[in-house]
């Protein structure tokens, strides 16, 4: 089936198909441009701002310890969402390769029956965000790793390892590691408009577009740490 034949087939779907790719890939498209070229228009660059003082403190106060400590926390939570994205991925393909001995448990009442194409699109949208989930998710932790020691280490042996100040080095690095963090987490939150779709397109275009506004009002709203 081409692609023409199935936005001719299934118009709903194919019309919430692009709405959700219109609000995830392409809003955060978006944001990613901002985050790199206009940090000062949206609220991680406040976020950054933070960051780069705390990682000036922790090398000030030579305060190792309390850096790992701190970054505990998002390490063991992205390390869990890790695990979880893998051993959903998992069970999604093995769906996605036996769409005819499994076809049966998404039919409902409400839905109908749901053809392999679009069943098959469902899925891998599903696999395709654990994916995302599982790669950013990994990328954190992995940067965190080298951060907890980084921090740990003599400001004069990052310099001469990199050629570059200790402060901004480190902060390069946990910028980025909060910024795959929330690539990870946004990849979560759009889980809801794709589980919602087996309920149909309509749920799935309302939902969208309500994950991708609370998104720009996280991002682009008049938010003031507390």
């Amino acid at each position: 089936m081409t692609t023409f034949e199935f936005i001719a087939r299934h118009p709903m779907d194919s019309f919430a198909f692009t709405v959700f790719l219109l609000f995830s890939v392409g809003y955060h498209a978006l944001y990613y441009y901002m985050v790199r070229s206009r940090p000062h228009l949206i609220f991680k660059g406040k976020i950054n701002a933070i960051r780069r003082a705390w990682v000036a403190k922790i090398f000030a106060e030579n305060a190792g310890i309390v850096a790992v400590q701190t970054l505990r926390n998002v390490t063991m939570a992205a390390s869990f969402l890790t695990t979880a994205s893998v051993v959903l991925i998992g069970g999604l393909i093995s769906l996605l390769l036996n769409l005819e001995t499994t076809q049966h448990i998404f039919l409902s009442e409400a839905t109908g029956k749901i053809s392999d194409a679009v069943l098959a699109l469902k899925l891998i949208t599903l696999i395709v965000l654990f994916v995302a989930s599982l790669f950013y998710f990994s990328l954190c932790v992995r940067l965190l790793n080298h951060i907890g020691m980084l921090l740990g280490a003599p400001a004069e042996a990052i310099r001469d390892a990199t050629g570059e100040d200790a402060v901004d080095f480190v902060y390069r690095l946990y910028a980025k590691a909060g910024r795959n963090y929330t690539f990870g987490m946004r990849s979560v939150y759009f889980l809801i408009p794709a589980v919602l779709w087996f309920l149909g397109p309509t749920p799935c275009i309302i939902a969208s577009v309500a994950v991708g506004f609370i998104c720009m009002k996280l991002d682009f709203g008049n938010i003031r740490l507390q």
